[in-house]
C-alpha cells in the first residue's frame, strides 16, 4: 500500500498563494486506487474517536480482492461499525478505481 502524500490545500477549494504540489504514481493492471474525504478516516464514534487511516487501510487491505463496489461497501460498514450510531459530522465520499 503507498500513500500519496503530495499536495496541499483541499484542491479546487480556493486559489492559493504557492502553486498546488504535484506528484507521479504509476499505476499497473492489477493496481487499485482508493480515494477518500477525511470524513472517511475522521468519521467519530459514540466516544469521540476517530475511525483513523490505520483502520481504514485495514478494511481495505480485507477487501481490496473485491470489485470496486465491494470494497465501497465494505469500508462503510466498517465505518457504521465504527460510529454506532454516531452522528454524522462530515461528509463520507470515496472512489475505488481498478486498473486491468
Amino acid at each position: 500500500m503507498e500513500r500519496l502524500d503530495r499536495g496541499g490545500m483541499i484542491l479546487g477549494v480556493m486559489k492559493t498563494a504557492a502553486p498546488y504540489e504535484e506528484g507521479l504514481v504509476q499505476c499497473r493492471g492489477g493496481d487499485t486506487l482508493v480515494l477518500f474525504t477525511d470524513g472517511v478516516s475522521e468519521a467519530m464514534s459514540t466516544r469521540q474517536e476517530e475511525y483513523g487511516e490505520e483502520r481504514l487501510e485495514k478494511a481495505l487491505r480485507s477487501a481490496l480482492t473485491g470489485t470496486p463496489q465491494e470494497i465501497l461497501d465494505a469500508v462503510h460498514r466498517d465505518v457504521l461499525v465504527h460510529t454506532q450510531g454516531a452522528s454524522q459530522s462530515d461528509d463520507i465520499t470515496m472512489m475505488v478505481v481498478k486498473f486491468l
